[in-house]
């Protein structure tokens, strides 16, 4: 187990990190200055992580977690849940909620910078594989009509959430709705466009999406070999 202090100062600079990647982005920001915002000294972060893109890659491994935890706890909690509205409505809003999650899925180069060009196409092309594996799941278990290939709904669903993320940087803030009722909307849509009739069992649809992240998530972690990163604040080797 990591030490208490240990673990204090890595998650105070995984927040320092995040605060100055969201105002001035990743290519901006320097590491002396992820220092200075944690309180640390510079040698300090090295003591965690052998550079900034590794640093990031923690950050980004725990934000995504949150996003997670979110997401499944916005299910649970919504008597609609398990249908492929409240799925793809909860999704929206978890990602959104988190300024630098929402940055990678939507390749925002403010953000992100350099960072995102070497992500490479491989992880949005993975990140499209996985979406396409929980559609197929989904229509075997009656939530998504079966008549609709799974990588038409796959890339439909991924496109209107890259519409909504572009637009919301594109337009004047005046003519843009609030994001809630953005994606109730959507949700909506989806739902009635999507959904078999009667809409599905939602129960078997929060059980098959509970049982879809765990899965993801582990051989995420096995993929990445980042959990050290974050829980103990050692590098990685496969970092």
């Amino acid at each position: 187990m990591p030490r208490p202090d240990r673990q204090e100062r890595a998650q105070r600079i995984l927040d320092a990190a995040a605060r100055l990647f969201a105002h001035y982005g990743y290519d901006k920001t320097t590491v002396d200055e992820i220092a200075r915002e944690a309180g640390v000294s510079k040698g300090a972060i090295y003591l965690h992580w052998p550079g900034k893109e590794a640093l990031a890659e923690a950050l980004l491994y725990r934000e995504v977690r949150c996003v997670i935890e979110d997401f499944l706890q916005r299910l649970e909690t919504d008597p609609e849940g398990g249908t492929i509205g409240s799925i793809y409505r909860h999704g929206l809003q978890a990602t959104f909620a988190n300024p630098l999650v929402r940055a990678v899925l939507s390749s925002d180069n403010r953000v992100l910078g350099d960072y995102l060009h070497r992500l490479g196409p491989d992880f949005y092309r993975m990140r499209f594989e996985a979406a396409r594996a929980l559609i197929e799941r989904m229509q075997a278990a009656g939530l998504i009509r079966r008549d609709l290939s799974p990588e038409v709904v796959t890339y439909l669903l991924t496109m209107l959430g890259l519409g909504l993320s572009t637009a919301g940087g594109l337009l004047p803030a005046e003519v843009r709705p609030p994001p809630g009722e953005v994606a109730e909307a959507l949700a909506d849509v989806v739902q009635r466009a999507l959904a078999p009739e009667g809409g599905g069992d939602r129960e078997a649809g929060k059980r098959l999406v509970r049982a879809y992240v765990a899965e993801v998530t582990q051989r995420y972690e096995e993929l990445r070999g980042l959990r050290r990163d974050v829980d103990d604040g050692q590098p990685s080797d496969s970092g």
